[in-house]
């Protein structure tokens, strides 16, 4: 299961681009959502890139037409065993009960999938297939080539304590560079290169995210 992208759930406006930015990552120009009730801003890598998601619609974001993301969940009733990430994967796996799903903002020719059993306890497992595998338009941005992270090659979230793991993270866990584990507090840990330089930075505690390269 190939990456597109990772997913994390801000604060309104995402003002922790900011600490992203300190640190010397550059993202790509802001991108609304529309009629999902949401935007972001996202930082492109040489495998994937890091979507940072906040509300903008709170409206948008409760309607019929989003319930089936559950976002409005995640974001508005979200609790201490309420996972503030989201991960989409390129392909899904055929072996997995989905969801469709048909978002105003997706161009033409693309599909989006939810994973059917997908409890708040777990990030949001999402799939996105793509004609002939072309990208997005809003993903031909500048890369962060001038960085020193290129290749995402491990995943490592948390899940709240005592969850039961749901037939996607199982395979998720068996077929892709993420690793679920249990904690009180939620973390994303990013590694590039496979940390070959030994070196980190941890953005907590404004922002759940441990980058390793």
């Amino acid at each position: 299961m190939q990456i597109d992208h990772l997913v994390i759930f801000c604060s309104p406006g995402a003002q922790e681009v900011e600490l992203l930015n300190a640190f010397g990552l550059h993202d790509g120009a802001a991108r609304s959502h529309t009629g999902q009730g949401t935007a972001s801003r996202c930082f492109f890598f040489g495998n994937c890139y890091l979507e940072l998601l906040f509300v903008e619609d709170e409206v948008a974001l409760r309607s019929a037409a989003t319930r089936v993301t559950r976002l409005a969940e995640r974001f508005l009733q979200s609790n201490s065993n309420t996972s503030p990430f989201g991960v989409c994967f390129k392909q899904p796996d055929a072996a997995l009960a989905t969801l469709a799903y048909h978002p105003e903002f997706l161009p033409q020719g693309y599909r989006l999938t939810l994973a059917r059993h997908n409890p708040l306890s777990e990030p949001l497992w999402f799939f996105l297939q793509t004609p002939d595998g072309e990208l997005p338009p809003f993903q031909r941005q500048t890369f962060n080539w001038q960085s020193e992270l290129h290749q995402l090659t491990a995943v490592n979230m948390t899940i709240a304590e005592g969850s039961n793991l749901s037939p996607t993270a199982k395979a998720v866990m068996a077929h892709s560079c993420i690793e679920l584990f249990a904690d009180i507090t939620p973390l994303m840990e990013l590694t590039f290169d496979h940390g070959a330089q030994r070196q980190s930075h941890d953005f907590r505690p404004a922002l759940p995210l441990l980058l390793r390269w």
